[in-house]
């Protein structure tokens, strides 16, 4: 009884005290607290480095746009440059053609004095009694001394006419050389160009690649779209599709805060004023038939050699690499539909995904196919896919 008296009275106790009378609060794990401030050090080292690496992308793109000033200009003068080296050639060559023909008259005016002098001489050897002694000499005598009359004025007009083709041979050939000092200057400034063309071109590029780090996966995927399509529409097709779900995944990852956009802008830029790729002499139009009788769907321009082409419209790059019988190809994609096809290209400094304005370099052409030939550029512009005249968008080209 004792006992059960005590139990009782404990129990009493109990429930009359306090709520946490005879208890300490639990504290916290030193292990959790230690968690929880590593991981909003992360969030915020994440989030700095989210702001590093937009602020690197903005002056990436800053500088991508001063690059592509600098190479349009670049661009222009270095095409410039090569007029003034085609005319220069034509001008040699035209200097060469009367050098030709100087020194083939001069060949005739030779020829045809030495028989003058010949015949002169005969006669001059023959004595004058002679003449009067042979039947019918006093007739011949009188003949020889008209035929004299009307040889001498007519030599001595030859022999003028030698000394001036002399004269105009001379400052011929001295042209032709200072035109060939000329042109040597004028190669000197273009390969200057063209070097810092280059240079810019591949600044251009480094900063692409900084500013799109799946340009290579891009790059794969596209080439084996290039594989499995049957033809040049479906091609495009294909390649629009692609182009269409990278905007939807772009614009998922955008909006659920998982990244950060790699490009400013998924649209295309404006296409400025049309120029062709490069300038030459149209071998083919749109709708002839060309050296194997097939029908052109677009332009063959016969160009100088190592001639720099450039993008034609406003675009941006959707393939680099060769497609069936087309060869080694470019293709840009414009505003309106509208894409550009451009072969030909040796030297290509472009690649999928870049944005160029009207004017940008895209490549040069090859050397000479064989001595004293010239390289040719094949330029097509389709529209949904199809091609379509080239003259509807490129000013001074016959429809």
């Amino acid at each position: 009884m004792k006992h059960a008296g005590c139990l009782i009275m404990v129990l009493v106790l109990c429930l009359l005290a306090p709520p946490g009378t005879g208890r300490a609060d639990s504290p916290i794990p030193h292990r959790k607290t230690g968690d929880l401030e590593s991981l909003e050090k992360k969030l915020l080292e994440e989030e700095e480095n989210k702001k590093e690496l937009q602020a690197r992308m903005e002056q990436a793109e800053k500088d991508m746009t001063k690059i592509r000033e600098e190479l349009i200009d670049a661009a222009t003068l270095t095409r410039r440059q090569q007029r003034v080296l085609i005319n220069l050639e034509d001008e040699i060559a035209g200097l060469a053609h009367k050098e030709d023909m100087l020194k083939f008259e001069l060949q005739n005016d030779h020829k045809a004095l030495s028989e003058m002098m010949l015949a002169m001489t005969r006669l001059r050897r023959v004595p004058p009694e002679t003449l009067i002694v042979r039947p019918g000499a006093p007739l011949k005598t009188a003949q020889t001394a008209m035929l004299l009359r009307h040889i001498l004025p007519a030599l001595h007009q030859r022999m003028a006419q030698a000394a001036q083709n002399l004269k105009d041979l001379d400052e011929t050939r001295a042209d032709l050389r200072e035109e060939r000092q000329r042109a040597v200057t004028a190669q000197e400034d273009l390969d200057k160009k063209y070097a810092k063309v280059k240079k810019l071109a591949d600044r251009r590029e480094e900063i692409f690649r900084s500013l799109n780090v799946n340009y290579k996966a891009t790059e794969l995927e596209i080439n084996r779209i290039s594989k499995e399509a049957r033809s040049m529409q479906d091609f495009l097709e294909r390649l629009n599709k692609q182009e269409e779900k990278r905007k939807a995944e772009a614009k998922r990852s955008a909006s659920s805060g998982s990244g950060i956009s790699i490009l400013k802008s998924w649209s295309l830029p404006r296409e400025g004023q049309p120029q062709l790729p490069v300038p030459g002499i149209i071998v083919t139009s749109y709708g002839e038939k060309d050296e194997i009788g097939a029908i052109s769907e677009g332009l063959k321009i016969r160009a100088d050699p190592r001639t720099l082409a450039v993008a034609p419209m406003g675009g941006i790059v959707r393939f680099v690499g060769t497609f069936k019988n087309f060869g080694r190809l470019v293709i840009l994609e414009h505003q309106k539909n509208r894409h550009s096809l451009i072969g030909g290209l040796e030297d290509i400094n472009v690649s999928p995904g870049q944005s160029l304005e009207a004017g940008e370099p895209l490549g040069k052409l090859p050397g000479p196919p064989s001595p004293g030939q010239k390289p040719t550029l094949y330029y097509e512009l389709r529209y949904n896919g199809r091609p379509v005249n080239p003259s509807k968008v490129f000013p001074g080209l016959k429809s």
